[in-house]
């Protein structure tokens, strides 16, 4: 087949052909099967885990950890803790009866550093570890007489060194 040999237009006016190279963009890193390891008690400690993964095999950097407390699972009213900024963190007593978050965020040596931040939550509220003194009830006596349907006012105080 016989055929005369095509050049591009720009060729004949003095151009050399233009080449276009696309390269895929840098994917960034992602902080994959993050986990929670621990309970939510109050002198024991918590572990933020997850696997590290990255599309270009760009090796990890300094990831980073920000631990908050919340009013419920969902990360309402959300305080970060001051100095909580690694894969570990010891339950304080200052935690007791919130919700405890923490935000991974994957960082990359090279490419695109900074991946999206992941979030986990503990499924329930700091406890008070177990042990120590039962809770005790006090009551103020109620005095005077009643009869049957009408009010009466009780004090009840409670103390506890669960939490201690």
């Amino acid at each position: 087949m016989g055929g005369a040999a095509r050049s591009s237009p720009w060729a004949t006016r003095g151009y050399a052909d233009a080449v276009i190279i696309t390269e895929k963009p840098n994917e960034p890193p992602v902080a994959a099967a993050p986990g929670l390891v621990g309970d939510p008690v109050v002198s024991t400690t918590l572990e933020a885990t997850y696997t590290y993964d990255d599309a270009e095999d760009d090796p990890e950097g300094a990831t980073r950890f920000r631990w908050f407390r919340t009013t419920n699972a969902q990360g309402a009213n959300r305080t970060v803790i001051p100095g909580a900024t690694s894969s570990d963190y010891l339950v304080s007593a200052a935690d007791l009866g919130f919700w405890l978050r923490v935000e991974i965020t994957p960082i990359a040596q090279s490419g695109a550093l900074s991946g999206a931040p992941v979030e986990l939550s503990t499924a329930f509220p700091v406890q008070a570890q177990a042990g120590g003194e039962p809770p005790v009830v006090t009551t103020q006596p109620i005095g005077g007489a009643y009869q049957i349907g009408e009010r009466a006012t009780l004090d009840v105080a409670y103390a506890s060194d669960l939490a201690a």
